[in-house]
């Protein structure tokens, strides 16, 4: 603190040059407030006019366009997510012993993590499988076989009530 230099000249020429930017932004504030002012003015002094047309009938239409039926939405984030009988435990127990690996990619020993996109209904039921990742035609196949094979999930709940629900698994095929 001794050693330090005085910084008052700093100090004094920092709140000089507040000065003037608080003036600019009162001077463009009232700007602003004088233009509507000025239109509030104009209509109070104008007297009332009511135009008046004659009523057109609505002529009556062959086909309604409004749909009657309320649109399901497939949501991707939800209060409670859907879950699988017995959770991600029995998820990943269940992936396991369906899966078989396909000879074609054993031969060629290919092996990656598939991505799986899948929509999980308001009854549970898996539906709209899509491979988002694939690896290999062969292994994308078998993974979606396995996924479509699934029995039926606990649905994801918005608000109280069940909902359709997006839902992402990787698929690990690892050759021994």
């Amino acid at each position: 603190m001794l050693n330090r230099k005085r910084t008052h000249n700093i100090m004094v020429g920092k709140y000089l040059m507040f000065i003037p930017v608080v003036a600019l932004l009162l001077l463009f504030s009232n700007c602003a407030n004088k233009k509507t002012d000025k239109a509030q003015s104009d209509t109070e002094k104008a007297d009332t006019v009511v135009a008046v047309e004659p009523e057109k009938k609505a002529e009556p239409q062959a086909e309604a366009t409004l749909p009657q039926e309320k649109t399901d939405s497939i949501y991707s984030v939800v209060e409670t997510m859907p879950d699988y009988p017995g959770g991600q435990k029995e998820l990943l127990s269940f992936l396991s012993r369906n899966i078989k690996y396909p000879t074609k990619a054993e031969e060629n020993k290919i092996q990656g993590r598939v991505v799986i996109q899948f929509v999980v209904n308001k009854d549970g039921s898996v539906s709209d499988a899509k491979v988002v990742r694939s690896v290999d035609p062969e292994l994308d196949k078998e993974a979606l076989r396995v996924v479509n094979s699934m029995p039926q999930w606990k649905p994801g709940m918005q608000k109280g009530e069940a909902v359709s629900v997006k839902y992402t698994i990787p698929i690990a095929f690892r050759l021994p």
